[in-house]
């Protein structure tokens, strides 16, 4: 049987996100991105040695950056993106994620 408040529960936790400068955006991936807001530069971590691939989109879904064949940690120049929240997609061969990421000036 269905327990559904676990499961608004577990849905819950997923999509908080945290709100501080100092927080890492982590969930139980093996992807981390860092630092939420982002000045300049963000880090991205995976921790398999599978390649992946980032796109960057706006609020409206334009994407806006795009990197292929990345692997393990990698920094990313965001200085040319105007300040806004934008989706941070990482894919790899075995799993994705999308994670909101403030840009800031």
């Amino acid at each position: 049987m269905n327990n559904s408040s676990e499961y608004d529960s577990d849905l819950l936790s997923l999509s908080t996100m945290p709100t501080d400068s100092e927080s890492v955006l982590q969930d139980s991936s093996a992807y981390e991105v860092f630092p939420n807001p982002v000045v300049n530069t963000m880090t991205i971590q995976y921790d398999h040695e599978d390649e992946y691939f980032v796109q960057i989109t706006d609020a409206q879904g334009v994407v806006r950056m795009t990197f292929t064949g990345l692997t393990g940690e990698q920094t990313i120049d965001v200085s040319q993106l105007a300040a806004a929240m934008y989706t941070v997609t990482l894919s790899s061969p075995t799993e994705s994620r999308a994670l909101q990421v403030l840009v800031k000036d």
